[in-house]
């Protein structure tokens, strides 16, 4: 989901400017902030630190996603 479509989710949800801003705000600070830089090298480092998660704990799903 683009950072556009959240900020669309927000306007819908509270139906006002301000609680909609302070609400897109704290999750582009706290949630959405290495995907919101100039590179995607954040957010690959994390999917790569979850695919070795997933290896160590669920050999199965990992073999699976894997293919």
């Amino acid at each position: 989901m683009g950072f556009h479509e959240l900020a669309m989710f927000f306007m819908l949800v509270y139906n006002n400017d301000e609680s909609a801003y302070r609400a897109l705000r704290s999750v582009a600070l706290f949630y959405q902030r290495d995907a919101m830089g100039d590179s995607l090298e954040p957010t690959l480092y994390q999917i790569a630190m979850l695919f070795s998660l997933v290896k160590a704990t669920t050999p199965k799903l990992y073999n699976f996603l894997d293919k």
